[in-house]
């Protein structure tokens, strides 16, 4: 059997592999093998028009609407996948209040959605969401990066977001476990940023944790490819990132995690070796990551 045409419709591709399931002998077998392949590179390219159908066919379904403060396409400046295009949505508001936050203009609601050049009225709806992610779509896109402040103070849009878009890389500080429970179906990667104690985030750390620590096991355990990321400080010790490390290995110790200096301020080249060496001495994976996209100087 050949490649899957263009034309053919969007079910086609089950009907053709059950007709030969129902039919299977050891000459069929080679040419089974070459139409799952086919489909895998079906589902893989996933590009805007394929998007664009999707939300064609659902408009006007929903006025699911949320606040947020820009839309944009650029490369990811954190975590593993430093390097990677995506779509960009910020969500407004977030419940902490990190000094060294970078966006601390997206804590609370803004009148106005940035959208590449343009502003768009909040509250922004869900359709226009989806305009705008099918807008900045790129060849090189691999996924819509949902960050913020923090989105998963937006679980009902993420989800309805999750129903005309692929793959979705959640950034969330993870104070919200119940919220991540709920939307960790419709998540396909998710970066959960840990907090320290001299991050001064909060006024209860050790609840905070304990949240965080909870959403990191819900992801892993529901089959989301989970990582962990926590800023270094120059204050930053083997004892204020102890409670997070031994959380993590609790949890599982080939979670990975990214140590992240924070970006314009001098930290000690040994301090940041020796805090990778006791995380490794816990953990499978630890690395060590700036902020590419503030090396870039772009968004």
């Amino acid at each position: 059997m050949g490649a899957i045409a263009p034309h053919q419709e969007a079910d086609a591709p089950d009907r053709i592999v059950f007709s030969y399931l129902f039919n299977l002998t050891s000459e069929n077998f080679g040419s089974i093998v070459n139409t799952l392949r086919t489909l895998k590179r079906y589902t893989d390219n996933m590009d805007k028009n394929h998007i664009k159908r999707i939300a064609a066919a659902r408009r006007y379904r929903s006025n699911m609407n949320a606040n947020i403060y820009e839309i944009f396409n650029s490369i990811q400046g954190e975590g593993i996948y430093v390097g990677t295009r995506q779509v960009f949505v910020r969500f407004c508001g977030c419940q902490l209040s990190c000094e060294y936050c970078d966006t601390k203009e997206a804590r609370s609601a803004v009148k106005q959605c940035r959208i590449d050049c343009r502003y768009i009225d909040n509250p922004l709806d869900i359709n226009t969401a989806i305009d705008a992610i099918n807008c900045l779509w790129t060849p090189s896109t691999r996924s819509i990066s949902l960050t913020g402040g923090e989105p998963l103070l937006h679980i009902d849009f993420i989800k309805e977001l999750a129903e005309d878009v692929p793959k979705l890389y959640l950034e969330t500080n993870a104070g919200f476990p119940e919220y991540a429970k709920d939307v960790a179906d419709q998540i396909e990667i998710a970066a959960c940023d840990i907090k320290l104690p001299e991050h001064r985030a909060t006024d209860d750390y050790p609840r905070l944790l304990d949240a965080e620590l909870q959403t990191v096991e819900i992801f892993h355990s529901r089959g989301v490819e989970t990582f962990v990321k926590i800023i270094v400080l120059p204050e930053t010790t083997e004892k204020s990132i102890g409670s997070a490390v031994l959380g993590i290995k609790s949890i599982d110790d080939s979670i990975p995690l990214v140590l992240q200096p924070v970006t314009q301020v001098n930290i000690d080249v040994r301090q940041l070796l020796d805090l990778m060496d006791f995380a490794g001495s816990h953990l499978s994976n630890v690395r060590m990551i700036p902020q590419l996209h503030r090396l870039l100087n772009i968004p």
